[in-house]
């Protein structure tokens, strides 16, 4: 698992959890990318094991203003 998450990381995944990081919750685009790049090294290394897997991105448009009458 920890191989599977470390290439989904690497290849396009750290795009989608920054635009979520910055956008979302505001957090620092650098902060974001250190979490990224953190979690990437430390599944490489094996220091942290990753056992499950799991995003959930979710949004849905917005209501469309009422009309007044």
């Amino acid at each position: 698992m920890g191989a599977v998450s470390a290439e989904t990381a690497k290849s396009g995944l750290e795009a989608y959890v920054l635009l979520a990081l910055t956008q979302f919750i505001n957090m620092p685009e650098e902060e974001a990318r250190g979490l990224c790049t953190g979690f990437y090294n430390n599944t490489v290394s094996g220091k942290e094991h990753c056992y499950n897997y799991h995003w959930n991105i979710v949004g849905r448009k917005p209501d469309a203003p009422k009309a007044s009458t």
